[in-house]
């Protein structure tokens, strides 16, 4: 029988839910205009909450036509409470507050309007900085509903150009734009399901008999309603213990090719309802929380998005799910029917449905290459391994018995290992202790500390810490940050410039992640774990000029390692802002108008991360 007090938390999370609905109802009475084309079709690149690397998408993303340039309207009548300029992120972004309270964000953008790229323009030259994030006072920019504000763009973190949008309540809290029924965006396509996931939660959890995650793709039915498409898997799901579900999924809007977000996922197992969550607000402070609403090391290795249908340990910050943790209990003989229901923002939905059967039959290792894994609490061996092997922890020794053919299970909870004996080869571990959330801590190996505050971690942590052939390998990359951690190192030899030397996160290309210098010993702040690397940067930008006349300046600037941090300009007596096209290495200036041109010598100056310095000179520029 149902515990009936759960049951209450589940009517207290629907009723939470729908009188958000209903407020967003009211709200959506509002003749809030839409931001670019009003009264014409618009096509979405992008729906909100949707899942994105280090965040839940914060607004929607509306195309352009593949191009720049468009007029972008404020929604109603309002002041400018905050403008940001970046090569990165909102790129240009302008956000205005409404009677309401609430505030819309218009980012990406090309320009600003005559009288905000005013304002704005004053304010960096008197930072002397380009980069700036401005909050006029409510009288100095006030704006009309309709009002054009800018044109759309590609500026910052753009991979395109399109109009980003957004729409925040009187707490600041980030809501769906689509809440406001704007007739402009049509969707009566149902979400696209691609594969079922199942992964192990304890130690006597099996899923066909093996312990791990195991993916399935689908079989898509036949439904009798266009507006729900029907899925199933091909076979009865054989499992015993505790599991959990993910779900990789998208959805798709009329008229546009792009993989959007989902809005709502609900389980259900023999009618009864496991797990739900409702992606309808996400506050901003907690949007990088994807990382463990997602299966993070599944993300890290493959680029796919799996949402989990139950509670990972630690995810304890974004209010989208219902009270319950998700997970399905199995217990051997059981058979359960569960059902996964997917919407999006207009209720079109999609269905998975699939039998699982409580078989607690012993698997084995498909792969005979010996090959170990941390998951959750477990050191998880698998291969072509011996009857029994050797764990050696510090002082003692411990034979281990196989969890089921070919497959070893140690809980690291029980202690961390030194190394581990195959009977074919000797595996050596680097761990050096365990770190646990909300405590801070600090853990060293030799010259090497990683230390974190008690909101640095989702969940127990069992690090391992080397310095191998001139790398830093810090914990397990596949294993998501609450938030940032410290790296503390100092080399076994001084180095020659230390003002030009930093640490570097090991990738495609290494990411300049910075560092203060103390008594011969680096401290540097990151948000994910993984290999790093110290790197001596004394090779200053390079500037190549493009385009020079006194209407225009224009510029290609390059570095590298570190990368370009800052840039000054003047022409005679004049500070001359440029704009910094980071994704095309591009600088360069508005166009002056004929009576207001460029005059007198003109210096640029462009600094990367490491101090290094460029200087473009040329004299006497004139009509």
């Amino acid at each position: 029988m149902a515990d009936p007090f759960s049951y209450v938390f589940v009517l207290l999370a629907r009723i939470l839910s729908l009188a958000w609905v209903l407020a967003s109802s009211a709200a959506a009475q509002q003749p809030y205009l839409f931001p670019i084309l009003p009264g014409q079709t618009a096509q979405l690149a992008g729906t909100f909450a949707e899942l994105r690397p280090q965040h839940f998408h914060a607004g929607i993303d509306i195309k352009t036509q593949q191009r720049e340039g468009l007029s972008v309207q404020s929604i109603d009548r309002g002041y400018v409470s905050k403008i940001i300029v970046s090569r990165t992120g909102y790129g240009n972004a302008v956000f205005v507050t409404h009677p309401s309270g609430e505030t819309s964000v218009y980012a990406h953008l090309q320009q600003f309007n005559p009288r905000i790229a005013q304002y704005v323009y004053q304010q960096q030259v008197a930072r002397h900085s380009p980069e700036v994030v401005l909050t006029p006072a409510p009288s100095t920019l006030p704006l009309q509903r309709g009002e054009e504000l800018g044109l759309s763009g590609n500026s910052g973190g753009s991979m395109g150009p399109h109009l980003h949008f957004e729409i925040r309540n009187a707490q600041g809290i980030n809501v769906d734009p689509l809440n406001y029924s704007f007739a402009e965006v049509h969707d009566n396509i149902p979400p696209v399901l691609e594969a079922l996931a199942v992964r192990t939660l304890d130690a006597n959890a099996r899923v066909e008999g093996r312990f791990g995650r195991m993916e399935y793709g689908f079989i898509k039915e036949e439904s009798p309603k266009p507006s729900v498409h029907l899925y199933r898997l091909r076979d009865t799901l054989r499992m015993v213990g505790e599991m959990g579900l993910e779900l990789l999924a998208y959805d798709q809007s009329n008229g546009s090719a792009s993989k959007n977000g989902l809005s709502c996922v609900e389980v259900h197992v023999d009618g009864r309802e496991l797990h739900f969550h409702h992606l309808a607000q996400v506050p901003e402070a907690y949007t990088d929380d994807i990382n463990i609403h997602t299966d993070y090391a599944t993300y890290f290795e493959t680029s796919r998005f799996f949402q989990r249908c139950y509670k990972a340990d630690g995810n304890d910050r974004v209010p989208i799910y219902s009270p319950r943790d998700g997970r399905l209990r199995v217990n051997p003989g059981a058979i359960h029917q569960v059902t996964i229901t997917t919407w999006d923002h207009f209720q079109n939905k999609s269905q998975l449905h699939f039998v699982v059967k409580g078989d607690p039959k012993e698997g084995r290792s498909a792969d005979p290459s010996i090959r170990w894994t941390v998951e959750e609490n477990w050191l998880v061996v698998k291969g072509a391994l011996a009857d029994s092997l050797q764990v050696y922890l510090p002082g003692k020794h411990q034979i281990l018995s196989p969890a089921y053919p070919s497959c070893y299970l140690w809980d690291l909870r029980q202690g961390l290992p030194d190394s581990l004996d195959t009977g074919s080869q000797l595996i050596r571990f680097s761990f050096v202790g365990t770190a646990y959330p909300k405590k801070p801590g600090r853990l060293s190996r030799d010259r090497l500390e990683l230390e974190w505050k008690s909101e640095s971690l989702y969940d127990t942590l069992f690090l391992n810490l080397q310095e191998k052939n001139e790398k830093l390998l810090i914990g397990d990359p596949t294993v998501p940050l609450k938030g940032k951690v410290t790296i503390h190192y100092q080399p076994v030899s001084p180095i020659s410039e230390y003002e030009k030397t930093a640490l570097y996160r090991d990738g495609e290309r290494p990411e300049f992640v910075g560092g203060q210098w103390k008594d011969g010993r680096i401290h540097a702040e990151t948000l994910y774990l993984g290999t790093y690397r110290l790197a001596t940067d004394t090779l200053a930008p390079t500037i190549t000029p493009v385009s020079i006349n006194t209407r225009q300046l224009r510029f290609r600037i390059k570095d590298n390692l570190s990368g370009i941090k800052t840039w000054q300009t003047r022409v005679g007596t004049e500070t001359v802002i440029l704009e910094y096209d980071a994704k095309n290495d591009l600088l360069f200036s508005k166009i002056r108008e004929e009576n207001r041109p460029f005059q007198g010598e003109l210096r640029l100056e462009v600094t990367d991360n490491s101090g290094n310095k460029a200087t473009f000179e040329r004299p006497n520029l004139h009509p």
